[in-house]
């Protein structure tokens, strides 16, 4: 199965709970900096046009077009659970997660999809009258004639045995077709520019977010969440 050439960014910063005020001014400071970011890197001149945007004090969330890709940046705060010497404790996190979705290769696979459900029924199809075809046929075979009378469940084997023939078959069209359209992806001049677009979007919130860790004298620290 081909790889699909989405991606994702996602980044959590604890913030202290002790200081709430204060961690709040820092958060949205670190949201503004990244939507500053977002606006500066996905511009009309780099081919992306903004689609939506909305901020609620330290909640930031917007998408951009372009013709080969769709990205949408999102920040907001999570309350979360840890355990501490197993004490429960609640905690306030900012995270951030962006994505980075090929339209063209989303077609690709919408596509695939779709050709493996049509050969699968196609092939139940096919299973079903082969099935009936035998149940009814009528053999001659020199003077003796004959009916085959396939029982329910051996026509049933059939449909089955179509259905899978036809998924199989579904695969290996839908995967050929979809990894043909990433060969082509990876030559295209609209993907590629968008690519390197996310990839610097992905280095300078990076940066941002590595950078207020460092600097926000324990009001916001890196923070992984259980499970991602």
């Amino acid at each position: 199965m081909p790889v699909s050439p989405d991606k994702a960014f996602m980044r959590s910063l604890l913030l202290a709970q002790d200081r709430p005020a204060e961690a709040a001014r820092c958060a949205e400071r670190i949201v503004t900096d990244i939507a500053v970011v977002a606006k500066r890197i996905f511009t009309p001149a780099a081919g992306f046009s903004l689609v939506n945007e909305s901020t609620k004090q330290a909640e930031f969330q917007c998408s951009f077009a372009a013709p080969a890709v769709e990205v949408a940046v999102k920040t907001e705060f999570g309350r979360n659970i840890r355990f501490v010497k197993g004490h429960e404790e609640r905690i306030m996190t900012l995270d951030c997660s962006a994505s980075c979705i090929s339209t063209k290769y989303r077609a690709a696979a919408e596509a695939d999809r779709s050709v493996q459900l049509a050969l699968k029924v196609a092939g139940g199809i096919i299973g079903l009258f082969a099935g009936l075809w035998a149940r009814y046929t009528i053999g001659v075979i020199g003077d003796e004639v004959f009916e085959l009378r396939l029982r329910p469940g051996a026509i049933l084997l059939l449909v089955f045995a179509g259905a899978a023939l036809g998924t199989w078959l579904g695969k290996l069209v839908g995967d050929a077709y979809t990894d043909r359209k990433q060969r082509t992806l990876e030559q295209d001049p609209q993907f590629l520019s968008a690519t390197e677009a996310w990839e610097e979007f992905v280095a300078e919130t990076t940066a941002v977010l590595d950078a207020a860790a460092a600097h926000a004298k324990g009001l916001a620290v890196p923070y992984s969440v259980p499970g991602a």
